[in-house]
Parts: C-alpha cells; sequence; structure tokens
C-alpha cells in the first residue's frame, strides 16, 4: 500500500501520514515557517496485520526510524511559496 508521510528532517519525526499527496501537502504547507526542515516521502508499507500495526503505533511514537518493512519510493521538499519540488530520497 503507498501513502505520503510527512516528516520533519530535523529529529525524524513523523508529523503524520496521507492516502493523498494533496493532503500532504495541505498538512506540510502548516509547517512553513519551517519549511527547509519538513518532507513529503511516498512510502510502500507492508499490508500485513504486524506491519500495519507497526506503523500506527510508530505514529503514536513519532518516530519514523522504528517502522519496518516501509519503503521509500519519492520524496518532495517544500518550496519558500509552499509549492513542492522532488529531491532526492533521504534529503
Amino acid at each position: 500500500m503507498n501513502l505520503y508521510r510527512v516528516i520533519r528532517i530535523t529529529d525524524e519525526h513523523v508529523l503524520g501520514y496521507h492516502g493523498t499527496r494533496d493532503a500532504a501537502h495541505d498538512d506540510a504547507k502548516c509547517h512553513l515557517p519551517r519549511a527547509d526542515s519538513i518532507r513529503i516521502e511516498l512510502v510502500t508499507v507492508p499490508t500485513d496485520k504486524a506491519g500495519l500495526l507497526r506503523m500506527l503505533n510508530s505514529v503514536c511514537d513519532g518516530a519514523a526510524d522504528s517502522l519496518s518493512g516501509i519503503e521509500l519510493v519519492s520524496t518532495w521538499a517544500l518550496t519558500n511559496r509552499g509549492g513542492l519540488k522532488e529531491v532526492a530520497n533521504g534529503q
């Protein structure tokens, strides 16, 4: 299953998961004063019960690195005016 996550890259804190890039973009724009530290990542999540439970529990903790089995597909950064630009994965 593909999902979009909004992440603060300075401490890898997950700010939320969304079903569409537009919804993730709207969420990310709420953090515009710190736009350079916010990323939207398209991730593939394992859809078995254990994988979903790990993902949901880690959202409560806010720890991005505790998610096992998640594959990073694409990454976008916010521009100064609130737009999106694709960047290299992990940046």
